[in-house]
């Protein structure tokens, strides 16, 4: 799976750990990831083996969670407002 890390960092504003020592941190952790790509002013893009019994982590916002419960920050909520129909 891959999982680009500026969206990370949108949910988890104060994350202060370079893409690098992320990576290795979510590893430690469980969450193998089996390759950092570098993307420059974007960030880095993750290259993730998620397990099946880890539905929960099969997305942005799930990686964000467990990022944010390993460095004990506060995670952004998610916005789930829908965009108003067009008229047709």
């Amino acid at each position: 799976m891959k999982i680009l890390s500026s969206w990370l960092r949108s949910y988890l504003p104060e994350l202060a750990v370079s893409d690098r020592q992320l990576a290795d941190d979510l590893t430690l952790r469980g969450i193998a990831v089996e390759g950092v790509f570098d993307l420059g002013a974007h960030g880095s893009l993750f290259e993730m083996d998620i397990t099946t019994n880890r539905v929960d982590a099969m997305n942005h916002y799930g990686i964000a969670r467990e990022a944010a419960t390993i460095y004990g920050l506060q995670l952004a909520p998610l916005d789930a407002t829908l965009p108003k129909p067009a008229d047709g």
